[in-house]
């Protein structure tokens, strides 16, 4: 499982879920009824998040959502997690320096 996006707004996550799964990607959507409920105050740590079931498929999923995320939210391209080819750490993708050892991502590496 993967998450490969998140966002406030409920709509958009609900969009890109049934493109996935139009594609035959296997998703479904965490925080789905808990966004805003516990505080009351807009937290990411709640916001909707839209996972993949397989790994596998999170290239796919990438290559499918990318051009929606440009035109939903323009300058958003979104990229695969990576490996850290210093300490060998699985790093975000929109992270551009390992969490870890701070080593800085070299081109468009992916895990």
């Amino acid at each position: 499982m993967k998450e490969i996006f998140s966002d406030p707004d409920y709509t958009r996550v609900g969009y890109f879920e049934s493109v996935l799964k139009e594609a035959g990607i296997r998703c479904y959507i965490q925080n789905a009824y808990s966004h805003n409920l516990l505080t009351g105050i807009p937290s990411h740590l709640f916001f909707p998040k839209l996972c993949i079931i397989d790994d596998e498929d999170y290239q796919a999923a990438l290559d499918l959502l990318n051009p929606l995320y440009e035109k939903e939210i323009p300058g958003a391209v979104q990229r695969a997690d990576w490996a850290c080819p210093n300490c060998q750490e699985s790093v975000p993708g929109e992270f551009d320096q390992c969490w870890k050892c701070d080593t800085i991502r070299l081109g468009d590496q992916a895990t």
